[in-house]
């Protein structure tokens, strides 16, 4: 926990991503996760809608904020709000690297093929990421709706 003392007083520590995935699952009940459409300006000409994980706090500072999983993280250790376009911040906040924090938020944003030879592949890291974020933040009672 000595990163999280050091977050707090300004400056983190590197957070690595099996420490990031279990404050995850230790700050999932304080928020309410859903996965919407992605409402881009490239979404209408997509065959499949990609699917957004973003987390809802009815905390009354945080009631209007939608936050990425990085951000409900940094939310619930630091107090410090990042909506979910401010991605980075809340990753820098609590000391996750840049590449790590990207990854991230490529995957919870559903942005998880690649172009290969001209056609786009899975990428099989970013869906495995993603499987472990939806892991990390559903509930039993949240699994149908994740």
């Amino acid at each position: 926990m000595g990163w999280l003392r050091d977050a707090v007083m300004g400056k983190p520590q590197e957070m690595t991503l099996e420490t990031f995935f279990g404050e995850l699952a230790n700050v999932r009940e304080k928020f309410e996760w859903r996965l919407e459409p992605d409402g881009g300006p490239d979404s209408e000409r997509r065959e499949w809608a990609r699917f957004q994980i973003h987390a809802f706090s009815d905390q009354s500072d945080a009631e209007d904020t939608v936050f990425s999983p990085i951000g409900a993280v940094c939310y619930a250790l630091t107090g410090k709000i990042f909506n979910v376009d401010d991605w980075s911040g809340a990753a820098e906040a609590v000391g996750l690297p840049p590449e790590d924090a990207e990854r991230l938020n490529d995957a919870a944003n559903d942005r998880t093929w690649k172009e290969i030879d001209g056609r786009r592949r899975p990428n099989t890291d970013l869906q495995a990421l993603r499987v472990e974020i939806i892991r990390a933040v559903e509930t039993p009672a949240q699994a149908i709706n994740l």
